[in-house]
């Protein structure tokens, strides 16, 4: 991005910063200020991994952020001994079969449940990633995906340069 924005110049400033993402946001069919109404948008959570006993508040986020959120919470952590993943996928699809969301989330252990969602082809739709799991080393084609991961994550660690080139592996202007 930074080449992108000052080119072979040493350094930019805010103008040129607001006038390269301005004309980015103009690229055709973008939308980027489409108003939403967030009452009328599904979003499913898949319960193992997002923290909403851990970290109540990126539970609480959500929930005050207005959409109608319907978790999965009857599942068990994937990294479980003698884990199998096929029977509790499944028990995933019916959820997004009854819910018909809008959007999948998923945080750490849960990414588990989201990649074996994209790999089985139970889900095409909209998905944000925190703290992707391990398991995550290539994005569907033609997914919407938001990746957000701290560099203070205890639990899957994972280096900006490795979460780049998880991203670069997505469709372009995807994720």
């Amino acid at each position: 991005v930074y080449k992108s924005i000052c080119g072979s110049a040493k350094n930019f400033d805010f103008a040129d910063f607001v006038a390269y993402f301005r004309s980015i946001a103009r690229v055709e069919g973008c939308g980027l200020h489409t108003p939403i109404d967030r009452h009328q948008k599904r979003v499913l959570i898949i319960g193992p991994g997002f923290g909403a006993q851990m970290n109540p508040a990126q539970t609480q986020v959500v929930m005050q952020a207005g959409f109608q959120v319907h978790w999965v919470h009857h599942i068990p952590n994937p990294e479980e001994a003698e884990f199998q993943m096929l029977p509790h996928v499944s028990a995933i699809r019916e959820a997004i079969d009854q819910v018909r969301p809008d959007l999948i989330m998923s945080g750490s252990k849960g990414g588990a449940y989201t990649v074996a969602l994209w790999q089985m082809g139970y889900w095409r739709g909209p998905t944000v990633l925190i703290n992707a799991h391990p398991s995550c080393t290539e994005l569907p084609a033609d997914v919407p995906i938001i990746i957000t991961h701290g560099d203070q994550d205890p639990v899957y660690p994972r280096p900006r340069a490795e979460l780049e080139a998880l991203v670069s592996t997505g469709s372009t202007n995807m994720c």
